[in-house]
């Protein structure tokens, strides 16, 4: 298993272990999933609200998801690759314009 991977499960495992200790019974895998869940849910609802011409989506762990996330790559990447943006047509056949 990758190192990232291992770190990952022992924090999981920790968190679920904390809890037990205050009668939070949850599994590793359970706790995993609601994060995960979290996330996405925090992502869509970002991405939602970032279209101009949506009504705003409220949602009551915007903001305190918002603290943890916000500068997280996943939210905001540098930069997007996609196929649909547009590059100005250069054609190779042209000559150049001349510079005298």
């Amino acid at each position: 298993m990758h190192r990232y991977k291992v770190r990952k499960k022992k924090m999981w495992m920790n968190i679920s272990q904390r809890m037990s200790k205050r009668n939070y019974n949850f599994t590793v895998t359970q706790l995993y999933n609601k994060m995960d869940t979290l996330k996405r849910r925090y992502r869509q609802v970002i991405d939602h609200n970032a279209q101009s011409g949506n009504d705003r989506k409220e949602w009551i762990y915007l903001e305190p998801l918002d603290e943890v996330f916000r500068n997280k790559c996943w939210v905001k990447p540098l930069s997007v690759a996609g196929s649909d943006i547009q590059e100005p047509e250069i054609s190779l056949f042209e000559d150049k314009p001349s510079s005298s």
